[in-house]
């Protein structure tokens, strides 16, 4: 008869020969499967589905008998599936209609089914300095980690990866079962993948870009520099995130499929509602109004789940929300799903809103996600993908007003434009006009200083000390300086405006910058000019700040000052002149 498959996939598992060798290792006898892995907490069961003579050359099985792993009920689905009746009921004949190649062993493990299977032989776990196996004409392998069972007779078996809770909470793991004619020892390395997901946040300049509103429509993701693990943007701002699923090689093993984004927002951020997201997944574009497609043939759905809080988050995801989309794949009845979706990616783009809680600086405001997946082709497991994180960065611009003796000085406005795509600075939601306010701090004065006024404290609300007194100065405050502080600027080019001046000063030409950040989100000021300088103040609370410097108006002539003085003196002049002119033609007349 022909020989039966030697090696053959009925999941994501392949057989790979190792080459090392542990001299302290536990020697096997003939027999043995080895599955090579650093996946814990499987439980594998080999399943004898044939039995035999092995032939003299140790190549091939005859005398073709049912095994004792295989209930009578799975082989009555065998005689079904290969259309056998009558004395073609047995085992030999399901051997050779079966065929010989991976499908047909695929096709053998699903056509007996999930619950046809007895007298399973559990696979140990592999300890210590590990186990050698001799395959034919080989040499010694040795494998450190994973799972074994020896002295097994010689036959065609299913191994078969049990469903437990340990790998259905585990990260980035899958069950597997593969099938292989046991003829020696064989070393099985299981090769494939899980489902991943990664998540970006869409990096843009403002003074260089068109600004994106909360609609997933305006943006695409055809330029990858734009997509980063790191982005800044000005509160207020609706930042677009794009989250993408990298489906596993192996989902054509299921009957249906199921994946879960499960996204994250902290504070800072609030998600622009269910118009604001939409996914692209094969040749079909979904969104909230369109949660059903046909792809392949199948029915695909997407659940939208509605936002909710991040109920027992801590850290920077506390008071923050949580969004999640299913997506579910159903091939019609008693089919897989198709091969066209293995290793396909399912793309989420949407926006959420910078917000007044944002934090500023260096810590910014992160944004996670994770995928839940189906990960037992022959059951209801599910893995989970580790986090994957972005973080959004904003920045705050302080403005100190002092005169020219850099003392503190009350009185000025100041506002902030900002340069659009265009290069025209243009008015700007975050640098709306505001007044210096004084800033009060502790007084270090050792005696009461002549002309300075000190300040109590109570409920924050600050009173000038008409009389101070020495004995109280350590509880006395002072101003110290008058400042504006903008917050919740990105990166882009500004000019700083002198809006109202105080009394008797000269108004500032206007200050223009650019703030840049690197990759880490470190904010820096380049390109400075005009009336004033602008530097980093404090790079880990993502603060630049400038002093801007009045100087007295310069004091002209006007009424009641010299000028009429001279002007009377020199009209006094001229009428004793006169009068005197007068007095000497008279005499000169008489004469």
């Amino acid at each position: 008869m022909k020989k039966i498959l030697a090696l053959a996939l009925a999941a994501v598992m392949v057989l790979a020969v190792c080459s090392a060798a542990f001299a302290d290792a536990t020697v096997l006898s003939e027999k043995a499967i080895v599955i090579n892995t650093d996946k814990t907490g499987h439980t594998y069961k080999a399943y004898q589905i044939f039995t035999g003579v092995q032939s003299t050359d140790g190549t091939k099985l005859s005398n073709i008998e049912w095994g004792n792993g295989i209930s009578e009920a799975g082989k009555t689905a065998l005689y079904t599936k290969y259309s056998l009746t009558g004395t073609n009921q047995t085992a030999r004949k399901v051997a050779e209609a079966m065929g010989t190649d991976a499908a047909a062993a695929q096709a053998l493990a699903e056509a007996i089914g999930t619950a046809n299977y007895q007298n399973g032989q559990a696979l140990t776990a592999i300890s210590g300095d590990g186990v050698t196996t001799t395959a034919a004409g080989g040499s010694a392998v040795t494998t450190t980690a994973g799972y074994y069972i020896a002295g097994l007779a010689a036959g065609y078996y299913i191994i078969r990866d049990e469903a437990n809770d340990t790998v259905n909470s585990a990260t980035n793991d899958f069950y597997s079962n593969f099938v292989v004619e046991l003829l020696d020892n064989v070393v099985a390395t299981p090769k494939g993948s899980t489902t991943t997901v990664e998540k970006k946040v869409k990096d843009t300049n403002d003074s260089a870009a068109t600004t994106h509103t909360a609609n997933s429509e305006d943006y695409d993701n055809s330029d990858a520099q734009l997509l980063k693990d790191h982005a800044d943007y000005d509160i207020g701002d609706h930042v677009p995130f794009v989250l993408t699923a990298t489906l596993a090689d192996s989902v054509s093993l299921y009957n249906s499929y199921t994946f879960i984004f499960t996204d994250t927002l902290s504070k800072g951020l609030t998600y622009d509602g269910d118009t604001s997201w939409s996914m692209s997944f094969g040749s079909e574009t979904f969104n909230h109004s369109n949660l059903t497609k046909t792809i392949e043939g199948c029915t695909v759905t997407v659940t939208d789940t509605a936002l909710a809080n991040a109920t027992g988050a801590t850290g920077a995801y506390e008071d923050g929300h949580v969004k999640a989309w299913t997506v579910t794949i159903t091939p019609p009845a008693g089919q897989k799903v198709p091969t066209a979706f293995n290793g396909t990616q399912a793309v989420i783009n949407y926006t959420a809103t910078l917000n007044t809680d944002a934090v500023i600086g260096t810590a910014g405001n992160p944004n996670k996600v994770d995928l839940t997946y189906s990960n037992n082709p022959n059951g209801s497991g599910t893995g989970k993908t580790t986090t994957d994180e972005v973080t959004v960065f904003t920045f705050q611009l302080i403005v100190n007003k002092v005169d020219g003796s850099n003392k503190p000085l009350a009185g000025a406005k100041f506002k902030v434009e900002k340069k659009n795509a265009s290069g025209t600075y243009e008015a700007y939601a975050n640098g709306a006009e505001a007044e210096a306010l004084p800033v009060y701090t502790k007084t270090t004065d050792s005696d009461i200083a002549d002309g300075k006024t000190y300040y109590t404290e109570s409920g924050g609300v600050y009173t000038a000390v008409s009389s101070p007194e020495k004995s109280n100065l350590g509880s006395y405050y002072e101003i110290t300086s008058y400042t504006v502080n903008f917050k919740g600027l990105d990166a882009g080019s500004y000019q700083i405006i002198e809006s109202v001046t105080p009394n008797g000063y000269n108004t500032i030409a206007p200050i223009t910058f650019d703030v840049t950040a690197s990759d880490d989100s470190i904010v820096s000021v380049t390109n400075v000019a005009g009336g004033g300088t602008v530097a980093v103040t404090n790079s880990t609370l993502g603060a630049v700040g400038t002093t801007v410097v009045n100087q007295n108006g310069t004091a002209l002539p006007s009424t009641g000052g010299i000028g009429t003085t001279i002007f009377y003196v020199a009209g006094a002049i001229l009428v004793l002149g006169a009068g005197a002119i007068l007095i000497a033609r008279r005499k000169a007349d008489a004469e």
